[in-house]
């Protein structure tokens, strides 16, 4: 298994133990349905997380294999994909948030949702740092 295998592997779990614990305690303390948008961007960034680390090893293995490709073309349409994804989702978050009468979803909790995966992939990194092999 190579090291960006293992990296998702650890990465995702931490991910949703942590937004786990996190939606649970927004739920007891926190306001009104902050949970349910912490949750939707939590599950946004592992979306986002999901398909970088797919584009990535479509353009590892067709590399490997010899195959002719467009590494440019491809990571443009893998990053432009994650990015139509995120700015369709937050977009409904915050017409959801100040266009309604009664929100479903509130932007803050959402960024924060989002940030946990970001959190905890750097929190990886910085316990890793100097023991990956090359």
């Amino acid at each position: 298994m190579d090291e960006m295998s293992k990296f998702g592997i650890i990465v995702v779990p931490i991910s949703w133990a942590i937004g786990a614990i996190v939606a649970i305690i927004l739920g007891v303390w926190g306001p009104d349905r902050w949970w349910l948008s912490y949750l939707l961007g939590l599950m946004t960034a592992l979306l986002n997380f999901g398909l970088m680390m797919k584009s990535n090893r479509r353009l590892a293995e067709k590399t490997k294999n010899q195959e002719e490709i467009k590494p440019k073309r491809m990571a443009l349409t893998g990053y432009s994909v994650r990015i139509i994804v995120f700015v369709a989702i937050f977009a409904t978050v915050c017409y959801s948030q100040f266009k309604t009468e009664n929100p479903r979803f509130f932007a803050i909790p959402m960024i924060i949702g989002y940030l946990t995966l970001k959190l905890v992939i750097i929190a990886y990194g910085i316990i890793k740092r100097g023991k990956v092999n090359s």
